[in-house]
């Protein structure tokens, strides 16, 4: 499973560069920077803006006509996003999973999500869309229980009740505060009561935390709200894959609405969303879901 998931993220990433190296020599000054050269110690993310950012670049009409090498490039391209950015987390969750384990420990990972808008409001459209795609993440630990990995506890709550869980959690396997890992809220993460002990935990003894920050997210909700035409993507997924990724000792990309303390082990993110009509937020939330169940 492992060396297949290493050999399908080198072919994606091979394909990526290809299509680059496409219109490089077409693209002004101002374009070649999107256009840089993909590498393995990319978080999947990042190597997926960066391919979304080529595809959009070869298909300009200035640039010229497309060869077939590029069509197919582009084809695997779009056809295997979702998989790769999972596959990128799975790989991450081996090696989270292994560290734990060989310190006969649990794996433990602790989830909230107060932080996306709306999901109290009753017949929250949203909340309806990526139901099913939560519950694949909250049992995302039976990807790696053919290796062997049984290891990997998944808990969910809310804000202090998640941190007394997850402090439950550790001491009843024996787990050290560094093989726990944490989204949730920005506030949660930084501000909260419950994480104190997170927060302060001994500079050797660190869980790595990502502290969610929903103000885009908020803004967007308020300007759209129910709207069945302007339904927000929220990568709820992708935010996940990230948080596995650098804690598992990836580098997070060089972006504004990313800040990560490396000395505490604590990542901000502040997402924004696209919005988009129900019926694509389905189709989309399911793509993600059969890519994650597929890794």
């Amino acid at each position: 499973m492992e060396s297949s998931l290493t050999t399908d993220r080198e072919k994606f990433i091979d394909a990526g560069n290809r299509l680059i190296d496409f219109p490089a020599e077409e693209a002004d000054s101002e374009a070649a920077p999107a256009l840089e050269t993909l590498d393995t110690g990319m978080v999947s993310a990042e190597i997926v803006q960066k391919v979304e950012a080529a595809m959009s670049e070869a298909e300009k009409p200035e640039n010229g006509p497309i060869g077939q090498e590029e069509k197919s490039a582009i084809e695997m391209l779009k056809k295997n996003l979702c998989q790769f950015e999972a596959d990128g987390a799975v790989t991450s969750l081996i090696i989270l999973a292994r560290k734990a384990k060989r310190e006969n420990q649990k794996l433990i990972i602790g989830l909230e999500t107060d932080w996306i808008p709306g999901m109290e409001v009753k017949g929250n459209l949203q909340k309806k869309a990526m139901t099913a795609l939560m519950k694949e993440i909250y049992s995302i630990g039976k990807a790696v229980k053919s290796m062997g990995l049984d290891n990997v506890k998944v808990i969910h709550g809310r804000g202090s009740y998640l941190a007394h869980s997850l402090i439950k959690a550790a001491k009843n396997s024996h787990t050290d505060m560094r093989n726990i890992v944490v989204m949730a809220s920005k506030y949660a993460i930084e501000k909260s009561i419950g994480f104190r002990a997170f927060r302060e935990a001994d500079e050797k003894n660190r869980p790595f935390l990502t502290g969610i920050d929903p103000v885009e997210l908020v803004k967007l909700y308020e300007e759209f709200g129910e709207s069945v035409s302007k339904q927000l993507h929220i990568k709820l997924a992708s935010l996940l894959y990230m948080t596995l990724e650098v804690a598992a000792g990836k580098e997070p990309p060089e972006a504004p609405w990313i800040h990560y303390d490396r000395a505490r082990r604590i990542l901000i993110l502040v997402p924004s969303a696209k919005p988009m009509d129900y019926q694509a937020l389905q189709d989309t939330y399911k793509a993600e879901l059969a890519a994650l169940a597929a890794a």
